[in-house]
């Protein structure tokens, strides 16, 4: 019973990347052994922002008010993606040969990058050349854990 498609001007500038398309990804992710048995591990993230469209309300249409796709998806992108995580670690034993305390500390978003991941609205009520960040990368923040490991 869906309506989708039935309208011509659902396709048009359709075509073009989707969404969730990045043309450039390097993600890493490494992890070693420090001295007095320190766990250092990492996660970095450079990637191209996502693609996006903008749309415009045509009126005074046949079939009524829509929304249409102004562009093909991929002319307009979100801020690249440029994030670091970080984990120290140290496991402390306890006498025997499993017991243990465990001790880490994550500290996420370390380069503190700022880049918006989602517009109030891709549709352009009036000229302007972007829409507004209503979401963003988290901040960097510190998560600690304490734990009893046997």
């Amino acid at each position: 019973s869906s309506r989708e498609g039935a309208d011509p001007n659902n396709f048009i500038n359709a075509e073009g990347r989707l969404q969730a398309d990045r043309p450039h990804m390097f993600r890493i992710q490494a992890v070693t052994r420090l001295p007095w048995d320190i766990q250092l591990s990492g996660n970095l993230d450079l990637s191209s922002g996502r693609a996006h469209n903008r749309q415009i309300r045509a009126g005074n249409l046949a079939q009524g008010t829509v929304s249409v796709i102004m562009e093909p998806g991929g002319t307009y992108r979100f801020p690249a993606v440029r994030n670091l995580d970080v984990l120290f670690g140290k496991r402390i034993p306890l006498g025997g040969n499993r017991a243990a305390i465990r001790l880490e500390a994550w500290v996420y978003n370390l380069l503190n990058d700022d880049q918006a991941l989602e517009y109030s609205d891709l549709r352009l009520q009036r000229p302007t050349p972007t829409s507004r960040p209503v979401g963003w990368v988290e901040a960097r923040r510190l998560q600690s854990r304490f734990g009893l490991q046997f």
